[in-house]
């Protein structure tokens, strides 16, 4: 029993010594997110602004928003950070280890974007703004099928095609492609970069299905912090997985970083391995990034780390897991 007692307060004293080790940063409270004053965008329209959420005209009917119920939420964001998990890890041919990738978490901000960029029923990106507080370089990701209207197809088997076709395009990626942005035989890879983006940990996805003459469409539109920059790699390369994180790896992922604050614009982050400037300094596709203050003016300063707490369950995960 003595020696059980021992063990115990050991334990506890190794957890109190690693969460004094740990940036006070990785401690602080994230408050609520509130809906954007979109039309506050001072250089161009912006999607958000004044949106009567019209269906676009090449919306056939009948036509339907799909509800991301949390069990789809659930299923997109696990399957992006599973993507990311094993990328991150250093097995897959051709690709390096990452030091540091951020887990990812879903945004509802970024999400009801994501709705009235389906709306217009094209897989296009928005010749638009699209950017808030955080988000001043933002991403994007579309998938479309479509299938003869007299058959019935499962909404789940087609989200999960579309975030493995994204996936599956690192079969044509290599480390020059994760700072060039180019495979080597001009295979398409930006929707796989999109999802492998280090420094992203946010994510919001709408679908919605409409017909077009005797074919029925399901498309999907995910939006996220940030995109790719011009002259950088894609993620933070490294010898170990996670060993550039800031507060610790995650539970679940385990060469996927803690996640981070929903308080810094990850387009504002420069990484060490930026190797080329030029004025054209951003390639990205557009999207969006839910802020949580109420107006879409980016901030130009370089932002502090920053990790979003656990709970007392988690953080005792942190310590003992």
């Amino acid at each position: 029993m003595q020696r059980q007692h021992l063990l115990l307060v050991s334990a506890v004293i190794l957890g109190l010594a690693r969460i004094t080790a740990m940036p006070s940063s990785c401690f602080y409270t994230t408050g609520k997110y509130t809906e954007p004053d979109y039309c506050e965008e001072p250089s161009q329209p912006h999607l958000g602004c004044d949106n009567a959420k019209r269906w676009g005209k090449k919306c056939g009917e009948p036509r339907s928003i799909i509800k991301m119920t949390f069990g789809l939420r659930r299923r997109i964001v696990r399957q992006h950070n599973v993507y990311r998990n094993m990328v991150a890890k250093g097995n897959m041919a051709g690709l390096p280890v990452a030091g540091r990738m951020l887990t990812m978490g879903w945004d509802r901000v970024l999400a009801g974007l994501a709705e009235l960029a389906v709306m217009r029923c094209e897989i296009d990106p928005i010749r638009m703004s699209f950017s808030t507080t955080y988000a001043s370089r933002p991403g994007y990701n579309a998938a479309f099928s479509k299938y003869p209207k007299n058959q019935e197809q499962d909404k789940r088997k087609i989200l999960d095609s579309h975030l493995r076709a994204w996936y599956d395009q690192y079969r044509y990626a290599n480390m020059k492609s994760l700072r060039t942005g180019k495979s080597s035989g001009g295979r398409e890879i930006s929707h796989f970069l999109q999802l492998m983006n280090g420094e992203n940990s946010r994510v919001g996805c709408a679908m919605a299905s409409f017909h077009t003459g005797s074919w029925k469409n399901q498309l999907l539109i995910c939006l996220y912090g940030c995109g790719k920059r011009r002259g950088e790699y894609v993620y933070s390369i490294g010898k170990v997985p996670g060993e550039s994180c800031t507060c610790g790896t995650e539970k679940d992922f385990r060469n996927l970083c803690y996640l981070e604050s929903d308080k810094v614009d990850c387009s504002m982050k420069r990484k060490k391995e930026v190797v080329e400037e030029t004025d054209d300094e951003y390639d990205y596709d557009y999207g969006i990034f839910g802020p949580s203050k109420t107006t879409t003016t980016t901030t130009t300063k370089k932002p502090k780390k920053q990790c979003r707490p656990g709970s007392m369950g988690s953080i005792l995960d942190w310590i003992f897991g």
